[in-house]
């Protein structure tokens, strides 16, 4: 059985309102969001079933929509949500 490993998602483009002056947030921004999420790839790699694995697509997605209708003035906020957000919602990675 093969080990959990890191997976990396990057270059997705988000946009949303951030920034810390008022001209920065008079309109959305485009952000690249990267990521990594830890995922067991044993179960999936024996059954080749997308069930037995987290959706990439879904949580690309996922970030996506959440990065799109936040609000934060640090970047360092967007991305402390949206990892919790992750966790939360994708109990797997």
């Amino acid at each position: 059985m093969l080990p959990s490993g890191w997976l990396a998602i990057e270059g997705i483009r988000v946009r949303c309102v951030i920034g810390v002056t008022e001209r920065e947030r008079q309109a959305p921004q485009e952000l690249i969001v990267d990521f990594q999420v830890k995922v067991d790839f044993g179960k999936a790699a024996a059954s080749d079933s997308i069930q037995d694995t987290v959706d990439y697509r879904a949580l690309t997605r996922r970030v996506i929509e959440a990065g799109e209708r936040s609000r934060f003035h640090l970047v360092e906020s967007l991305a402390t949500y949206l990892c919790r957000l992750l966790l939360d919602e994708f109990p797997s990675v």
